[in-house]
């Protein structure tokens, strides 16, 4: 083929590839945090049931597919080596498909509310990948050095809704099992990522297909020619 027509179709082929890249998405989340004029910090998890224990907020799923690669967690206490894990379970469905930690808390408490926490950001190594829409980041307490805590929701609309968090005896592997206690209260615990790429196919408009066929009729006759 000659250079000049190499060249023409090759740049038609890079300018079609670019359209159908894959666009990184900007980031994937789940859980809860403090905010502003939404969440606010409302009190400890109970001390029962005595011993290791896993929360669960049901709501706050993860906004997309992809993988969390850090966390923040509300803890009520500090000082407290080893006293945290993080689990990841798929949906509503209880499967576990990551855990980590144990994590240390050692943030200062800070005012919240009516009382301290310490608001502890830990990364995740390596991340939790293949994460899919909704779902689900908990919180194990793993000594009894502090407990994870509440943030009271906006206000219930009516009629009342089912409990949003389920507690957990032990440090359990999938919380399909019946749980101890349960609340109308968020866990504070929150996971952060990157979002999966994304594939956009581009929509050709006319004239760009009657470029692309012309295109590819010619230089199919120039390669018949040779």
């Amino acid at each position: 083929m000659p250079p000049r027509v190499r060249r023409s179709a090759s740049g038609a082929l890079l300018l079609l590839l670019g359209g159908c890249a894959a666009a990184l998405g900007q980031d994937v989340s789940a859980g809860f945090d403090l905010s502003p004029g939404v969440l606010g910090y409302s009190a400890p998890v109970a001390a029962t049931p005595a011993g290791p224990k896993t929360v669960v907020s049901l709501p706050g799923g993860a906004t997309g597919r992809g993988s969390f690669a850090s966390a923040t967690f509300g803890w009520s206490a500090t000082g407290c080596p080893g006293a945290v894990k993080l689990k990841f379970y798929r949906g509503q469905d209880g499967m576990l498909i990551g855990e980590r930690g144990p994590f240390d808390v050692t943030n200062p408490l800070v005012p919240a509310g009516t009382g301290l926490i310490a608001i502890q950001t830990v990364a995740l190594d390596p991340p939790v990948d293949g994460v899919e829409a909704g779902d689900l980041v908990a919180i194990t307490s793993l000594t009894s050095c502090g407990t994870p805590v509440w943030l009271e929701p906006p206000p219930r609309p009516l009629p009342t809704l089912p409990p949003w968090s389920f507690v957990h005896a032990g440090d359990v592997s999938s919380f399909a099992v019946a749980p101890v206690t349960s609340n109308f209260l968020f866990v504070f615990v929150s996971a952060r990522g990157v979002a999966a790429p994304v594939t956009s196919v581009p929509t050709l408009t006319p004239w760009a297909v009657a470029f692309m066929t012309g295109l590819l009729a010619f230089v199919g006759f120039r390669l018949s020619r040779r």
